[in-house]
């Protein structure tokens, strides 16, 4: 079940921030007045599509077509890198504050205040794991 959690926070972490990314991207991209109206829808939904668009321009209009989108998506990811920057550091923040108080797996045995090991710091009784040695030749124990 945990490995299915860690999945689906990943998948749904990579959808988050490639839907900021293309967001970013669409409001950002400037498509020239001389790009005819469907090769200027297309070119908006992604650079991939610019480029594709920019080809069947003339020389000029699609060196400035493909200059607006790549602009356009390096902003894009420049915000997407940042939102996951600021994301994670308040993640690190949240996992600090919430386990400083915790002690670390096995610390509690370390110390010997608990575990097998218990009675024998306190002076009680010995431990049901504490090793055993057998005499084979007078079968005492």
């Amino acid at each position: 079940m945990s490995e299915t959690g860690g999945e689906l926070g990943v998948a749904l972490g990579i959808a988050t921030l490639g839907t900021l990314g293309a967001a970013v991207y669409r409001s950002q991209v400037q498509v020239p007045d001389s790009v005819p109206a469907e090769a200027a829808e297309s070119s908006r939904e992604s650079i991939a599509n610019a480029t594709v668009e920019a080809v069947s321009l003339p020389a000029q209009v699609g060196a400035d077509l493909l200059e607006n989108a790549r602009e356009a998506f390096s902003t894009g990811l420049g915000v997407t890198a940042a939102a996951a920057v600021v994301l994670y550091v308040l993640l690190a923040v949240l996992a600090f504050a919430t386990l400083r108080g915790t002690p670390p797996t096995g610390a509690a045995e370390a110390d010997g205040s608990t575990g097998p090991d218990a009675d024998r710091a306190t002076g009680g009784a010995a431990s049901v794991h504490e090793p055993v040695s057998v005499d084979p030749y007078t079968s005492s124990v």
